[in-house]
């Protein structure tokens, strides 16, 4: 989760591809890559959502926190906006989450 441009999609790339590309697009809605990872003998299996951090796609991403082992914030160094967003993104996840277990 995150602010638009941030450098989401890049983490996830590098990540998940062991790539970097300075001419990704902006994302639409949500996107994921798998990664599988070795630990301790036994193969992991990652899901990772690549969510956009426009303000017209959160009710979008909003739904993709159901069944979540795990969601990161990303900022940008550069975007003192950026981090200072960082609040509202843990008050939405705390309110999303919120809703499934605290019923």
């Amino acid at each position: 989760m995150g602010d638009s441009d941030v450098g989401k999609s890049s983490l996830i790339l590098r990540y998940t591809e062991e790539a970097f590309s300075s001419k990704l697009v902006n994302s639409i809605g949500v996107d994921f890559k798998m990664k599988k990872k070795e630990i301790h003998g036994k193969v992991i299996k990652a899901q990772i959502w690549d969510t956009a951090g426009h303000e017209r796609f959160r009710a979008i991403t909003y739904s993709y926190y159901r069944g979540t082992n795990a969601i990161i914030i990303v900022f940008d160094l550069s975007d003192k906006k950026s981090f200072i967003s960082i609040t509202e993104w843990l008050k939405q996840i705390e309110k999303e989450t919120c809703k499934r277990k605290c019923i």
